[in-house]
């Protein structure tokens, strides 16, 4: 029942999608009839180049616009936050197994899905609010040459991979740990570092209201 329901909402987006915006279809279809009545061969085969690329692209914003939406249905996300951002969350969360929702959540939290936020009094910067150092040693780890803290992509791809790690990290510590607890721990640890907890309770006041933000009514 739960799979027909979600075939049925993506179906449903879909032809939604197409009734709002059909832009891409329209640019499809006057080029298929351009290339039909062309007999220049090379002009040809350049126009069906162009079809081609006008399909993916239109696929691709299909795909990200039915994603953003069952996202927003179904973790109640605000509007504000556009399709490519929650579809980069997307992304970023399913190639480093996080769970989508707590990346999303903290990504509302840290700048609104925001990209061109101001930097913070501690001077975190980007959509995720990372520190220059944290997102420095990201990048020398993941080989990314030249990256810039204010792009929103690579700002994404550290500190989901920042947020891999510190779970990874907390699990292979405790290996009794559970999958929940690990990535509490490694939230509390994003948001407030070190000084964020004693004796393994959390201490300060915006850490506790961020972790609380996050996990609240969250099943894993």
């Amino acid at each position: 029942m739960g799979k027909i329901l979600i075939a049925t909402l993506f179906l449903t987006l879909g032809i939604i999608y197409l009734k709002i915006d059909d832009t891409s279809v329209k640019t499809t279809l006057s080029i298929n009839n351009i290339a039909s009545k062309i007999d220049n061969t090379s002009t040809k085969t350049d126009l069906i180049n162009i079809r081609s690329e006008t399909e993916m692209l239109s696929r691709n914003k299909l795909e990200k616009s039915i994603t953003a939406n069952v996202l927003r249905l179904t973790f109640i996300l605000p509007a504000y936050m556009s399709d490519s951002i929650l579809y980069m969350c997307y992304t970023k969360a399913l190639k480093y197994n996080i769970p989508v929702e707590i990346l999303t959540r903290m990504c509302l939290l840290e700048s609104k899905g925001n990209p061109a936020i101001y930097d913070s009094p501690a001077g975190a910067k980007g959509i995720m609010q990372m520190l220059p150092a944290t997102f420095n040693e990201c990048r020398i780890k993941l080989r990314l040459e030249n990256a810039n803290i204010y792009d929103t992509d690579t700002n994404m791809e550290c500190a989901a991979f920042y947020l891999s790690q510190l779970y990874n990290n907390f699990k292979a510590k405790n290996k009794k740990l559970s999958s929940i607890e690990a990535w509490k721990k490694a939230v509390i640890y994003y948001n407030g570092g070190w000084k964020a907890t004693k004796n393994g309770k959390i201490v300060l006041v915006e850490t506790q209201n961020y972790h609380d933000t996050v996990f609240g009514g969250l099943k894993l």
